[in-house]
């Protein structure tokens, strides 16, 4: 496969993820007791840190690619 399908599927894969991940949350959040009590603020901090590193993986990748397309 070629770089573009590599990048569509991770792209989606992390799209999946991140949704799961919010309905996941919004579950957690209507639940009460102390364990979803306790589980709620790394759920909260995992929905911002998630998009937040993919970014910056993609970032890398493209900074790297552009450094090995040049020698």
């Amino acid at each position: 496969m070629n770089k573009k399908t590599w990048k569509r599927i991770s792209a989606l894969a992390i799209v999946i993820l991140w949704g799961m991940l919010l309905i996941t949350t919004l579950i957690v959040a209507l639940i009460n007791n102390d364990v979803c009590r306790q589980l709620f603020p790394g759920l909260i901090f995992t929905d911002i840190v998630l998009p937040v590193v993919a970014y910056a993986i993609m970032l890398v990748y493209k900074i790297l690619s552009k450094r090995n397309s040049d020698n």
